[in-house]
This record gives C-alpha cells, sequence and structure tokens, in this order.
C-alpha cells in the first residue's frame, strides 16, 4: 500500500485498502495510517481503524498518535472542515505530548494541508514555519512547503522549494501530494 501510494498509484493503493487482512494478522499503528490514507472510502478507512481497536490490549484507553492521527486523516478526507480540524487539533496534541518527532511532523503536516486547503494560508503558513527545521531532511515537509508558496504566489520562493523537493524526492514524483 504505501509503495503503491508512494509511486502515485493511488487507485491500486485504495483497492489494497479496500481489503482488510486477516483476523489473524495483527495490525501495526504505521500499517493502519497508511491504509486509511490509501483508502477510497470512508467505510475502508473505518475499518481499518475499528480492527486495530479491537487488537489492542483491555483497558488500553489512551490514543497513541498514530491512532488519533488515522482518526485525523478519516475525518480530514471523509468529514467536515471544522470538525476535520479539530481531530487533527487532537492529533497534533497527543503527538506533540507522546509522539516522537516523525508523529509531530506528519500531524503538523495534516494540519498544514487542511488550512491550505480552506485558503487560510497566513495560518498554513505559520505552521510550516513550526516545521522548516525538517524541510531539509524530510521531503513530506518540502514538498508541502513548496505547495504552499505556490498557492500564496511567491514564484522566486517556489523554485527553490521545488529544487529542496526534487532533491529529497528520489524517484517520488513531485506532481502528487506525498503519503503522510
Amino acid at each position: 500500500r504505501a509503495v503503491g501510494m508512494a509511486e502515485g498509484a493511488r487507485s491500486a493503493a485504495a483497492q489494497a485498502a479496500a481489503a482488510l487482512p486477516d483476523l489473524a494478522e495483527p495490525l501495526d499503528g504505521a500499517t493502519v495510517v497508511v491504509a486509511v490514507q490509501a483508502a477510497g472510502a470512508q467505510p475502508a478507512a473505518q475499518r481499518w481503524i475499528t480492527r486495530w481497536q479491537a487488537q489492542q490490549p483491555p483497558g488500553h484507553s489512551s490514543p497513541s498518535a498514530d491512532a488519533a492521527f488515522s482518526a485525523a486523516v478519516v475525518q480530514t478526507r471523509f468529514g467536515g472542515s471544522r470538525a476535520g480540524l479539530d481531530a487533527v487539533d487532537h492529533a497534533l496534541d497527543i503527538a506533540r505530548r507522546d509522539g516522537n518527532a516523525n508523529d509531530q511532523v506528519r500531524a503538523g503536516l495534516l494540519r498544514a494541508r487542511v488550512l491550505m486547503y480552506a485558503g487560510r494560508l497566513e495560518e498554513a503558513t505559520a505552521v510550516m514555519g513550526e516545521l522548516d527545521p525538517y524541510a531539509s531532511k524530510d521531503y513530506r515537509v518540502a514538498w508541502q512547503a513548496a505547495a504552499l508558496l505556490r498557492l500564496r504566489g511567491d514564484e522566486a520562493l517556489v523554485r527553490a522549494a521545488q529544487d529542496q523537493a526534487q532533491a529529497l524526492a528520489g524517484e517520488r514524483p513531485l506532481e502528487m501530494a506525498p503519503l503522510l
């Protein structure tokens, strides 16, 4: 699934995400995060989350950074914009409290993306400013920075940001938003 998404094969990745693995196969947070991003419809994405939640040990009450991020992805892709932003903020709070740098970066990128789609470019710029230390080493951040600058119309800065994203992209196509 991740490879298909990274290579831009969204429809193939969505088909793969529509089929849950065997019930006996344990799921991990990283797999669920990829599957909900690949899912072509809310029911498919929600099934992954529900299956994963069912595999958590009894008494497991506080959501992990992966669980909060997965829920935020579903809400932003298939729910309303206000509820989506609330879910992203919740995921970002959990990532800052319990997560690692990757958890914080992907939640920050999702927040910036939601704000960009809502036309709230100043707020998205502030979020990307928080992620700037990662722009020279994380393709996702470099790509998102270039996309934001393009929306803002900063052509000179767009070229520099695209060059940075291209340097980090490897064989990935720049035309498609990267998997978070």
